[in-house]
């Protein structure tokens, strides 16, 4: 289940967006607030820079993937700059960033109509399309490159005991088995900022439904 990072929550008692909390107290604290708002435990956590995302993808061989429309932005004080051709394609790891980076263009109208949600929706499908083309056997002679690559460019709480347990279910899983969720909810304007509200009911019937 993805959340927007626009998410309000309330933190030391004003209204916060849930990507500023990280300034806050990292990602235990995010976990936290995450706990309060699914009614999760959230016994892990796996933080990735850009820089392993890139390496990831490259050593993995890039991934095939449908850009559905022209990707267009330039932002010279993130040194951001976007620019993805509509069409099937393969995306190296400096692509695979740009693309799941994207959310507007530099001319009004440009981008996703849903904003950040839009933005979680193309993240949600880039990271199936992944799992489907290298999750798997064939991707296991690349482990031990990746796995160096990760310990360079990731925090975790994840011991190499845990990694142990799980790897032989994650091996097992299909990609047509797995079911990405995001928080429901709505963007709203208030006092010149822009917050995602999520309704709390509908979260609720959303984790009986699916965690319950």
């Amino acid at each position: 289940i993805s959340v927007a990072r626009d998410t309000r929550v309330v933190s030391e008692g004003a209204y916060e967006r849930i990507n500023a909390l990280y300034s806050k107290g990292a990602e235990k604290r995010i976990a936290r607030e995450l706990t309060k708002i699914t009614g999760l435990p959230v016994h892990y956590y796996i933080t990735v820079d850009f820089k392993g995302f890139r390496r990831i993808i490259d050593t993995l061989g890039g991934v095939e993937f449908y850009v559905p429309f022209n990707m267009n932005y330039d932002d010279p004080t993130q040194n951001l700059h976007i620019h993805l051709k509509k069409g099937m394609q393969v995306l190296n790891g400096k692509k695979a960033e740009q693309l799941v980076r994207y959310r507007k263009g530099n001319v009004k109208g440009q981008g996703y109509t849903e904003g950040d949600i839009g933005r979680i929706k193309m993240q949600q499908d880039f990271m199936k399309a992944l799992v489907k083309q290298k999750l798997s056997m064939k991707a296991l002679p690349k482990a031990v490159e990746i796995f160096d690559i990760l310990k360079q460019h990731i925090k975790t709480n994840i011991k190499i005991v845990d990694v142990t347990y799980y790897i032989k279910s994650v091996i097992k899983v299909r990609s047509d088995e797995i079911q990405t969720l995001t928080l429901p909810g709505s963007s709203l304007m208030i006092k010149g900022k822009w917050y995602f509200i999520y309704d709390r009911e509908k979260t609720a019937e959303l984790m009986e439904t699916h965690f319950g």
